[in-house]
């Protein structure tokens, strides 16, 4: 039997974070991916369309935008920080 170990080709997404100052930026940038639908977000709380939902995400969380799925989601910082890591190329 040949068992093999693979590892799972990562894809890139986009990603930000909110800090409760660029909450209407964020708003835009998610509208504007999901022109239907209609985006809530106050300085403490982003409420994010999301496969599952609705994500309510507290001021350090982050959003992500997958461009395979044209899905949103979001996560803590500590679950970013955790499982993710920042390949951006600086400029």
């Amino acid at each position: 039997m040949d068992i093999r170990t693979l590892e799972l080709i990562p894809r890139p997404i986009e990603a930000a974070r909110f800090t409760g100052d660029n909450a209407e930026e964020l708003k835009q940038w998610v509208q504007g991916k999901l022109a239907f639908q209609n985006v809530v977000a106050t300085a403490d709380r982003f409420y994010l369309p999301s496969v599952g939902g609705v994500d309510v995400l507290e001021v350090g969380d982050w959003i992500f935008y997958d461009s395979a799925d044209n899905s949103f989601r979001g996560a803590t910082d500590e679950a970013v920080s955790t499982h993710y890591i920042d390949t951006t190329k600086e400029q």
